[in-house]
C-alpha cells in the first residue's frame, strides 16, 4: 500500500518515527482505562457486589461466577494488551467485553456509552493489529 503523498514531504520521516509510538501510546491507555475497573474490584476499594446483582438481573447464574469472570477479562485482558502479550486474544476478550456491556447496560440507561464505543472501536483494532512494534509479543517473536 502506497502512503498518500503529504503537502509537506519532509514530515513523512517524523510520522514514520511516531507511528508505533503513538500505536503503543493508544494500546496501554486503552488497556489502563479498562483495568483500573476490575483491578479495584477484585484488589481495591471497589465492590463486586453491584456486577453480580447485575448478572443475576441479566439470568446468568451462577451469578457471582460471571461477575468475577467479566471482572477477571477487566483486569487480565486489559493487562495483556498493556504488556502487549497475547495482544489479539485479550482484545478479542475485551472487545466482546464492551460489546455486551454496551448492549446490556450502557445503551439502555442512555448515558455514559460514548466511552464504550470508543473501547470498542480501540480493542477491536488492536484484535486485528495486534500487539505492535513495542510489545512483549514483538519481543519474543510471535504473535497469536
Amino acid at each position: 500500500m502506497t502512503p498518500t503523498p503529504l503537502i509537506i514531504p519532509p514530515l513523512r520521516r517524523l510520522y514514520d518515527f511516531l507511528d508505533p509510538i503513538a500505536f503503543t501510546v493508544l494500546r496501554v491507555l486503552a488497556g489502563l482505562m479498562m483495568m483500573q475497573f476490575g483491578y479495584a474490584k477484585l484488589f481495591g476499594a471497589g465492590d463486586i457486589s453491584r456486577d453480580i446483582a447485575h448478572m443475576q438481573n441479566l439470568g446468568l447464574e451462577p451469578a457471582q461466577f460471571w461477575a468475577y469472570f467479566v471482572v477477571g477479562i477487566e483486569c487480565f485482558a486489559a493487562a495483556g494488551l498493556i504488556l502487549g502479550l497475547l495482544t489479539r486474544p485479550c482484545a478479542v476478550a475485551l472487545t466482546i467485553l464492551v460489546s455486551v456491556m454496551l448492549v446490556s447496560v450502557l445503551i439502555p440507561r442512555g448515558e455514559g456509552y460514548q466511552l464504550g464505543a470508543l473501547w470498542f472501536g480501540a480493542f477491536a483494532y488492536f484484535a486485528v493489529k495486534g500487539g505492535g512494534p513495542i510489545s512483549v509479543d514483538r519481543l519474543i517473536g510471535r504473535e497469536f
